[in-house]
């Protein structure tokens, strides 16, 4: 059988199985979540997608369901489960990571929503009242419930070498939890610009595994040595790693453990003190940077 599709195989077969497992994973998640507990910790609501805990603060960034990406799976009680978040940030709308459909679940709660301007329509179009969104400004900072957020230029946007441009505006954010700073550059397509260079002196990363269009079947994909070389070029202690078995992609552009050990391998070369933490649906991993 030819590798796309042993791999395409294997890949719908597990899939089959997160759907009969999800309320499970869903629950246990949000029953965490809500739980009392000092410190700060994130759970992964899907491959790129997240709740927090910042000591008693509830938040959430590009919130999303399963349902959103793979139409067959369980509902969930969106309204009631996620009724405590204070406030959610949004990155870009990306199907992966834009779900109207729990948007529209959460209009009658009290939630400030931090956008980029290009998605404000998208949450009036929900039912969201324009007094409960603050714009995401590119380097202006916003605090809310004692946290600090610095929106940035999200580095999304790129082109392929015959000329074809891929991806959309998006907005990535550093913020600062616990006296700790952490940079979520979001969905990341080049890996060769100065601008994040700005932020130095970051304590963690979320990186959004991307090895390249095509590339995931691949033996040696194209990018993995300039991503590897964007996460240890921050100096970060501690890397989140997200952006693994997303369910709505065919096996050329899935990522999964295997990808996660190249990259491990990749980085015993050029940082080998870095702490990586891959991070599944319904784990939770903690903040806290020694």
């Amino acid at each position: 059988m030819p590798a796309f599709e042993k791999q395409q195989s294997a890949i719908l077969e597990k899939r089959q199985t997160i759907i009969r497992k999800y309320p499970d994973i869903w629950n246990k998640m949000v029953r965490e979540w809500k739980s009392s507990g000092d410190g700060c910790r994130a759970w992964l609501m899907y491959s790129a997608s997240y709740l927090f805990r910042t000591n008693t603060i509830l938040w959430a960034m590009d919130p999303l369901t399963l349902r959103q990406r793979v139409p067959e799976s369980p509902y969930v009680n969106i309204s009631v489960d996620l009724a405590d978040l204070s406030f959610v940030i949004l990155t870009h709308r990306h199907e992966d990571h834009l779900d109207l459909n729990l948007i529209r679940q959460l209009q009658d709660h009290p939630i400030q929503w931090i956008v980029p301007m290009d998605l404000v329509p998208d949450l009036k179009e929900t039912g969201i009242p324009a007094g409960r969104i603050l714009i995401a400004e590119a380097f202006q900072e916003i605090t809310i419930q004692g946290i600090r957020v610095i929106p940035f230029p999200g580095l999304h946007l790129h082109s392929e070498p015959k000329g074809k441009h891929y991806g959309v505006p998006s907005m990535g954010y550093w913020i600062e939890l616990n006296g700790h700073r952490w940079l979520f550059p979001g969905d990341t397509r080049r890996y060769d610009t100065p601008l994040l260079s700005l932020f130095d002196g970051v304590d963690g990363l979320f990186a959004h595994l991307w090895l390249g269009r095509s590339q995931a079947l691949v033996e040696s994909p194209a990018l993995l040595d300039p991503f590897c070389r964007f996460l240890s070029s921050f100096e970060a202690k501690k890397v989140i790693l997200a952006h693994l078995e997303e369910w709505g992609r065919d096996a050329n552009d899935f990522w999964d453990v295997r990808h996660v050990d190249m990259v491990r391998e990749h980085l015993k070369q050029l940082a080998p003190s870095l702490e990586i933490c891959p991070v599944w649906m319904g784990d939770s991993v903690s903040l806290a940077v020694e």
